[in-house]
């Protein structure tokens, strides 16, 4: 199957990662169909029709992925999860395509994606990233030690493309979308579906728009409303989907840690805690601060070292280590290896100049905390 695997080392997740039943059920009726018998892949992915039918029921992201898998194999359709996601109308997303919808703004609405994404899927983090020229929805997997199916990558990424497409009166269409995918044989065709140029073995899985298009108006904006789905998510955040505080605190780090890594105290008054209401939250998630931290380091550092526009030399002040003998040695412990040796191991060239994208100056702009 078509699996991509996840650095090792990172720290699971306390809670098992979930996400809404509904394409499992889409999944599930698309075999039937086609006349493919759906009940032994929902069997062998671990599911029932009977959960995936509950409009309230989340299930296991690891199981959603698998199903997928299976799905492809039994359709014979390798390009299975990558078709269905540019197929979907937003409305399909449920109470995250509404909000999307309501949203004054094409920019807002990627906000208000990043923002209350887990509504939908706790399967990969989302964040919203620019520079002067570029907006990225960026993702990474939310359970870094799992393995992530293919099919759900491209369902996920080519749905998120068609939401976009969906927003505006304008059709708004990617600069570009970029996997961490190896290259496949008929890249022409992922072009031909996300009606844009595709890049892939890049650093992270991002859409990338120009920053330009933030400001148009989305065709069906209520503001009315999506003051009531917001109220809605946060909610559902707050009671059914545990809200994340690992995640709020990654997101946080993600913007300061070039200046250094912030005391707890700072992070705490940055998510209007208390030190100790923060470290609560984070042992009942299975981490500590420092955990989250090093975890979070680890992760920009593999993702940066693989990218050649990023210069070795700029890697530890990027992640906020004051020194960079301080960042090798970090880096030996979580790989075994330097960087310069990592990064010729690991094919840091991400291809020539014709087959990468343009090269990004972002700067992470985290989800509002909830």
């Amino acid at each position: 199957m078509g699996f991509l695997g996840v650095e090792n080392g990172a720290k699971p997740m306390a809670a098992e990662p979930t996400v809404d039943a509904r394409w499992a059920c889409l999944v599930a009726d698309l075999l039937e169909a086609k006349q493919i018998e759906p009940e032994g892949l929902l069997r062998q992915a671990g599911l029932s029709r009977r959960q995936v039918s509950d409009p309230d029921r989340r299930i296991p992201f690891r199981k959603h992925a698998l199903l997928f898998e299976l799905a492809a194999e039994a359709c014979k359709e390798p390009y299975f999860g990558l078709r269905l996601g540019a197929q979907l109308d937003v409305r399909e997303a449920g109470l995250l395509g509404y909000v999307a919808l309501s949203s004054p703004t094409f920019g807002q609405a990627l906000k208000n994606v990043v923002r209350y994404h887990r509504v939908l899927t706790e399967g990969f983090q989302l964040s919203f990233e620019f520079d002067q020229h570029h907006a990225v929805l960026a993702a990474i997997p939310a359970d870094r030690s799992a393995m992530v199916g293919r099919q759900a990558v491209e369902f996920g990424t080519s749905a998120l493309v068609r939401m976009c497409r969906d927003l505006t009166a304008q059709k708004l269409r990617p600069l570009w979308v970029q996997f961490v995918l190896p290259l496949p044989r008929a890249k022409a065709r992922y072009a031909a579906v996300l009606k844009a140029p595709v890049y892939f073995e890049q650093p992270q899985i991002a859409v990338v728009f120009s920053k330009e298009v933030l400001a148009v108006p989305v065709k069906r904006a209520d503001h009315r409303l999506l003051r009531i789905l917001e109220t809605h998510c946060c909610e559902i955040l707050g009671q059914g989907v545990e809200s994340d505080t690992v995640f709020d605190v990654r997101q946080v780090l993600t913007r300061l840690l070039s200046g250094g890594v912030p005391r707890i105290e700072q992070m705490a008054a940055e998510l209007n805690t208390s030190v100790r209401t923060l470290e609560r939250r984070l042992k009942e998630r299975g981490w500590t601060y420092k955990q989250v931290v090093d975890d979070l380091r680890r992760q920009l550092a593999l993702r940066y070292v693989k990218d050649p526009r990023v210069r070795l030399s700029q890697l530890g002040f990027l992640l906020g280590f004051s020194e960079n003998a301080a960042f090798v040695h970090a880096f030996r412990r979580w790989t075994g290896s330097t960087p310069m040796r990592y990064r010729a191991a690991h094919g840091g060239d991400h291809g020539s100049a014709a087959t990468r994208p343009p090269a990004l100056a972002l700067r992470h702009r985290p989800a509002p905390t909830l």
